[in-house]
């Protein structure tokens, strides 16, 4: 857990400035933070582990997007292959409470279907 009071210098550490993936409850994935360019190579880094862990994949894989910062084509490609790769390994991801300006980048881009399509579901 980040520690919220700053060392009054106001700099942030790439990690701070990272998506932190947690667990939620039940089972899936909380993403945070940049989805851009500049925050992908963390981005990669957060969702290589959480799948290991699961044992109860039957279930719809829940993938909350409430904390992400903001978000550009390049993060939306990365969502969008961790997605498919992982239907391809049985798990339905399901996309929960998207911010209103990543909604809007899937729509600029016409990504609709291939985020809330028959392979992903969409609930705010």
């Amino acid at each position: 857990m980040r520690n919220s009071a700053g060392s009054g210098e106001g700099e942030e550490s790439l990690e701070d400035d990272a998506a932190k993936t947690d667990q939620i409850q039940g089972t899936g994935i909380k993403l945070t933070g940049n989805w851009n360019l500049s925050g992908l190579v963390l981005q990669i880094e957060s969702l290589s582990t959480p799948l290991q862990t699961e044992s109860n994949l039957e279930k719809p894989y829940r993938i909350d997007c409430s904390e992400i910062r903001n978000v550009d084509m390049s993060g939306l490609q990365l969502l969008q292959v961790w997605m498919q790769c992982i239907s391809m390994r049985g798990v339905k991801p399901e996309l929960i409470n998207p911010p209103e300006g990543m909604l809007q980048t899937i729509r600029q881009f016409g990504l609709e279907k291939s985020f809330f399509g028959s392979s992903a579901q969409f609930h705010l």
